[in-house]
């Protein structure tokens, strides 16, 4: 017996063994740092060749052992593309703000196109009309989001009494002057400075910057046809948003909103005042 943490022992005992033909230095060297590779038979050695990874993954040959998936078929069934119209909805749903039809058709990915998303938003609309769902997927801005139908409105007021009309119109940070304002550029847009105090016979000034620090209007460009250039103005999508519009083509048309008031009663006729034979 020699001791391994003494060199000399290791030295005199691999002398002895060379001496004998027993062992070579690398044969005393090799197991002692790897003895599992020491112990495993070589090919040929014995009569017998070591075990293939097939043969210790199933050691009884089977080729395909009952319960064991196959793991191409295990990838295959992770990549079953969704259907797209539940791709949209949880697209719609999760976002912040409304999308535009590029914006979903990107998040969806899997070469999805515009006219696809289209497609997959008429189809979940007519779903949720079906279902007589509370809510449905609107345009607003030539974009989309989630929101509650119109005919419960009223209910939800209950709930957030702030959304009740008297309250907006109590809270409301439009003066008259700005909202005749932004009325004018509404129908006329793109509409220059001038052109709106030649209709409302006042300075504009302060109605444009007002509108302008809510984002309600922007400046659109300059009509060059005219002496000086002019800037012009138009409504911006924050206005769509806060009105609900999908566009500037469902603003109500000026038949429309005539119609929707009452005609003002005719003026009572005025009956002189007979006062000694002369007419007051």
């Amino acid at each position: 017996m020699f001791n391994e943490d003494n060199p000399q022992d290791l030295d005199l005992s691999l002398e002895n063994a060379n001496s004998s033909g027993d062992i070579t230095p690398e044969d005393a060297i090799v197991p002692a740092l790897d003895p599992v590779f020491a112990a495993s038979p070589t090919p040929g050695e014995g009569g017998e060749e070591s075990a293939s990874k097939e043969d210790v993954a199933n050691p009884e040959g089977v080729a395909n052992p009952e319960g064991v998936a196959n793991s191409e078929d295990a990838n295959e069934s992770e990549t079953v593309p969704l259907p797209l119209e539940a791709v949209v909805e949880a697209i719609i749903m999760a976002a912040r703000e409304p999308l535009k039809l590029s914006q979903i058709a990107h998040a969806a990915g899997r070469g999805t196109s515009k006219d696809m998303v289209r497609e997959a938003i008429d189809k979940l609309n007519l779903h949720y009309l079906e279902t007589n769902r509370a809510f449905e997927i609107a345009e607003i801005a030539a974009a989309f989001q989630i929101l509650t139908r119109p005919e419960y409105y009223p209910t939800l007021c209950r709930l957030y009494p702030e959304a009740n009309p008297q309250e907006k119109k109590k809270n409301t940070h439009l003066p008259p002057s700005v909202r005749d304002t932004l009325c004018i550029i509404a129908y006329k847009q793109p509409v220059t400075r001038g052109e709106i105090e030649r209709i409302r016979g006042v300075n504009a000034t302060p109605s444009l910057q007002t509108l302008i620090k809510h984002d309600l209007i922007k400046v659109s460009g300059r009509l060059t046809s005219v002496l000086g250039q002019p800037l012009t103005y138009a409504t911006t999508d924050a206005f769509l948003i806060r009105f609900g519009l999908g566009s500037l083509d469902e603003l109500p048309l000026r038949g429309e909103i005539r119609n929707s008031f009452p005609e003002p009663p005719p003026p009572a006729p005025v009956t002189p005042l007979i006062t000694d034979g002369t007419v007051a």
